[in-house]
Parts: structure tokens; sequence; C-alpha cells
């Protein structure tokens, strides 16, 4: 019986990752995600604006690159995105750093 159950635990350990799919998130929700952790309080002392004035979807250019959203805050400030539920919500953000970025 404890064979079995040992068989079942490791298959159930390595099987479910296959069963397991990120999800690619939407504009709406990148929105609502940087309005909540803007309003948590300003990250590490960052004057960073309180209202989101242009969200823009980069998509990825290598098979499997998901992409990313660039969220620019008014006044001042942005905010970097995965767009994928598969990585941690806020990668990069900023208040004085001017950002250019190019799908080509």
């Amino acid at each position: 019986m404890k064979k079995l159950s040992l068989l079942f635990s490791v298959i159930i350990i390595f099987a479910y990752p296959l069963f397991v799919e990120a999800r690619t998130i939407e504009e709406a929700e990148v929105r609502t995600a940087v309005l909540n952790w803007i309003h948590m309080g300003a990250p590490c002392g960052e004057k960073l604006g309180t209202q989101i004035s242009d969200v823009k979807r980069y998509q990825g250019v290598n098979g499997g690159d998901i992409g990313y959203y660039l969220v620019t805050l008014a006044p001042n400030g942005w905010v970097v995105l995965p767009a994928s539920d598969d990585y941690w919500p806020i990668q990069l953000f900023g208040a004085s750093v001017a950002v250019v970025l190019s799908n080509e």
C-alpha cells in the first residue's frame, strides 16, 4: 500500500505541471494591478504618478516570449509588467528615467 501511495505521489508531482499553462494578461488586468500597486504606497521612495496615462503592449519576438506591457503614469513614472501570469507582476518601475522602447 505504501508503494502505491508513493507511486501516486510521484506521478502527481511530475504530471501536474503538464496541465498548468500560463494565461495571457489583458490590458484591463494590467491597469487594475498597477493602480492597486501604486495606491499601496510609494515603492522604494519613488514619487510615481497616481494616474495611468498610457498602456502599450510589446510582443515578444522569440518563440515562447509572451511580451510585456509598458504603463506610463501621469504626471511622471512608468511600470513594466509581463503579459503572462507566469511571472511576478511588477518587473520594473521608475519615476525619473525616460523609457524608449521599440519592436524593431
